[in-house]
């Protein structure tokens, strides 16, 4: 998933897409609005988005998933409980919970590959 923001704050939308063991896309979802934020919160909320469909999906449930995201802020923030700002505590509430019903939850941050 990523999250997308030209100017702080602005109208970000999130995209992302969901792959097998195999590499084979399950679903896409392109430029979801998130509603006025910065890259900062948009970068969690698209690795929320990640985690509340693969906890929703019958044939991710009870397998490893890997969150894969371009912000080093937003994975090491998520792994890093006490790096977490005080103003997206919610957020990382919600990631939390949805991947508890998921069986393990690696994250994993990828260079952006701009085109």
């Amino acid at each position: 998933m990523d999250g997308s923001s030209t100017r702080k704050p602005s109208d970000p939308g999130i995209d992302g897409v969901l792959r097998d063991h195999k590499g084979i896309v399950q679903c896409m979802n392109r430029s979801i609005p998130v509603g006025i934020k910065d890259s900062n919160e948009a970068e969690p909320i698209a690795v929320i988005k990640a985690l509340e469909l693969s906890s929703t999906r019958e044939e991710c449930i009870g397998k490893r998933i890997i969150i894969e995201s371009d912000s080093s802020n937003v994975i090491n923030r998520i792994i890093k409980e006490y790096n977490r700002p005080w103003k997206f505590h919610v957020l990382f509430i919600l990631a939390s919970r949805f991947s508890s019903g998921l069986r393990l939850v690696k994250y994993s941050h990828i260079y952006f590959k701009g085109g």
